[in-house]
């Protein structure tokens, strides 16, 4: 439940990272279409890889708590079930008279390690869609877009393509 709870904290953090780099690559991004190689360096050393390193950092940690939570789920429900299928008659009625199954506790072990992995992706993509559809309804309803439009960035450099001889 920890590394759930983490999964979706520094998820949360991520978002509010890529938001910061939303941002940050606003006068970037003008920089760029300004041709302004001085500044380019600068807002890319000093504002923009900061951010995007930090974000890299904490997608990747996402990434291996959502794998560590896959693997916990994986080997509890192992676990319970293979105490079910040992204790009492089980494992002695499903291999020696009911020769429908063969060999169940290999394909509980291989079945369970598929749900798991399943459950895992679907609780995380879930997740991270839902907040993600959140987070950027309510950036743009209470602070408005902040970064440049395409447009904005992209006329002056399609601009200068076309004067070129």
């Amino acid at each position: 439940a920890l590394r759930v709870l983490a999964v979706m904290a520094i998820t949360i953090v991520a978002a509010w990272l890529n938001a910061q780099l939303s941002v940050a690559g606003g006068p970037f991004f003008v920089a760029i279409a300004e041709l302004k190689a001085d500044a380019i360096w600068e807002l890319l050393l000093l504002q923009v890889a900061p951010i995007v390193a930090l974000v890299c950092a904490a997608e990747l940690a996402v990434v291996y708590l959502a794998e560590r939570v896959a693997i916990d789920w994986r080997r509890e429900i192992t676990r319970e079930l293979h105490r079910r299928y040992w204790s009492g008659n089980g494992a002695y009625i499903m291999e020696a008279l009911d020769q429908r199954i063969d060999n169940a506790d290999q394909r509980l072990t291989q079945d369970v390690a598929d749900f798991a992995a399943a459950a895992g992706r679907l609780l995380l993509g879930g997740f991270l869609g839902g907040f993600g559809v959140v987070y950027l309804a309510a950036s743009v309803a209470f602070n408005g877009l902040q970064a440049l439009s395409l447009i904005q960035v992209a006329t002056p450099i399609i601009g200068s393509l076309w004067d070129a001889p």
